[in-house]
C-alpha cells in the first residue's frame, strides 16, 4: 500500500487545511452578513460600538462628542496636579475621522483578516478617538496654570558700608500654555481618558540682568569715589564720600 494512501498519514495532513478552510468560510459568511458594520467588540472611549452601521455609529459618536468637553484633564507639575477639562484646554472629538478609523478596524490584509476576526470574539478592540483643536478657554487655562505665580523680581541697588551694591533679581517660572494644549491633544488622540500629561516650566528672567545692575553700581561708586562737591548758587561745599 502506498504511504500516501495510508489514512494514518493522510488524516493529520488534512485536518489543518480543513480547519483553515472552515475558518475562511465562517469569516466570509460573517463578513457578508455584517458588511458595512463595525467589527465585533470595538469600543470608543469606553463606549461599545461593535456591530453598528455607519449611521448609528455616527449618532453614537455625536453623543460622545457632546459630553467630551467635560473629560477630565490632569496636568502633573513638579509639585502639584492641576485639574481641568478638555473643553478648557481646547479639545473636541472629530466625529468624521473617528468614524473612519472605527470602520477600518478588522479590515486590511485579506490573509490576516480571518485570524483577526477570530480574535474579535475573545478580546476588546479600543479604537482611538480622533480629536481636533478648538479655541477652548485660554483665559481660564492661563488662570489655572499661572494663578498665584509670582512675577520676576528686578535687581535693586542698595548701600552697604558706604558702597552701592546689587541685590540680585529673581526669575519667575511659567507653564507653557501652548505645550499643555499640544501634549493634552496628543494624549487624547492616543485614547487617554482621563487625559493625563506632565509639563515643565519655562524660566522668565527679570527685565534687567544682575550684570547690568552691577555695572550701574560700579559707575555710581566710581563717580562718588573721593569727595563729592555740592553747589547751591554761588556756594560750594565739598563732602567726604567716606
Amino acid at each position: 500500500m502506498s504511504r500516501l494512501r495510508d489514512p494514518r498519514i493522510a488524516i493529520p495532513l488534512v485536518i489543518p487545511f480543513a480547519a483553515v478552510f472552515l475558518l475562511v468560510v465562517a469569516w466570509g459568511i460573517d463578513s457578508a452578513l455584517n458588511s458595512g458594520s463595525v467589527a465585533r467588540n470595538v469600543t470608543v472611549a469606553g463606549v461599545d460600538v461593535g456591530g453598528l452601521d455607519r449611521a448609528r455609529l455616527e449618532d453614537r459618536l455625536d453623543e460622545l462628542a457632546a459630553s467630551y468637553s467635560d473629560t477630565e484633564v490632569r496636568i502633573a507639575t513638579s509639585d502639584d496636579i492641576l485639574t481641568t477639562t478638555a473643553g478648557v484646554v481646547g479639545i473636541a472629538v472629530d466625529t468624521e475621522a473617528t468614524a473612519d478609523a472605527v470602520m477600518d478596524i478588522g479590515r486590511g490584509n485579506l490573509l490576516t483578516q480571518p485570524f483577526r476576526w477570530v480574535g474579535s470574539f475573545f478580546g476588546e478592540d479600543a479604537a482611538p478617538v480622533a480629536v481636533r483643536p478648538t479655541e477652548g478657554e485660554p483665559a481660564a487655562l492661563l488662570d489655572l496654570v499661572d494663578g498665584g505665580q509670582p512675577d520676576p523680581v528686578e535687581p535693586t541697588l542698595a548701600v552697604a558700608d558706604g558702597t552701592v551694591v546689587v541685590q540680585p533679581g529673581t526669575p519667575a517660572f511659567r507653564f507653557d500654555v501652548d505645550e499643555i494644549r499640544s501634549e493634552a491633544r496628543a494624549a487624547a488622540a492616543a485614547g487617554a481618558a482621563p487625559i493625563e500629561i506632565e509639563v515643565g516650566t519655562t524660566e522668565i528672567p527679570p527685565g534687567t540682568d544682575d550684570a547690568t545692575a552691577a555695572g550701574w553700581a560700579e559707575e555710581i561708586n566710581a563717580a562718588t569715589e573721593g569727595s563729592l562737591v555740592v553747589r547751591a548758587g554761588p556756594e560750594r561745599t565739598e563732602l567726604d564720600a567716606a
